[in-house]
């Protein structure tokens, strides 16, 4: 799934420290919204 990576590095660089913790979350986060708002759309 390129898409996590690509989505990381833009809230933040996803190889620093804390920031890469919070990244992941957030992106997380973001790709089940997506799945979640997808599954109802479709």
């Amino acid at each position: 799934m390129a898409l996590v990576p690509a989505l990381a590095s833009v809230f933040g660089d996803p190889i620093s420290g804390a920031s890469a913790t919070a990244s992941t979350s957030r992106v997380t986060i973001i790709v089940f919204i997506f799945s979640y708002a997808h599954h109802w759309l479709a």
